[in-house]
């Protein structure tokens, strides 16, 4: 069976633990990224249902009320 030196452990902890942070970080970038694409993609939904309600000759009030949103939000969106 094969001994470690005590550097040679020091050196394996070490390296295992920095393995981990950097596993760590890349989840995290990873669940930033979706983060980032789940909401593009809701706000492109948003903005294409507020464009649609006021053809539809919604006031920014009903906008609002019907997206669930501001109404500073809907005339930041029309724009």
């Amino acid at each position: 069976m094969y001994k470690m030196s005590r550097d040679e452990k020091e050196r394996y902890l070490y390296l295992r633990e920095e393995m981990a942070v950097s596993d760590e970080v890349s989840r995290m970038r990873t669940a930033i990224k979706e983060g980032i694409k789940e909401g593009e993609k809701r706000g492109i939904k948003l903005t294409k249902k507020v464009f649609q309600l006021s053809q539809k000759g919604c006031t920014i009030a009903q906008i609002a009320e019907k997206c669930n949103i501001e109404e500073s939000e809907v005339k930041e969106i029309l724009e």
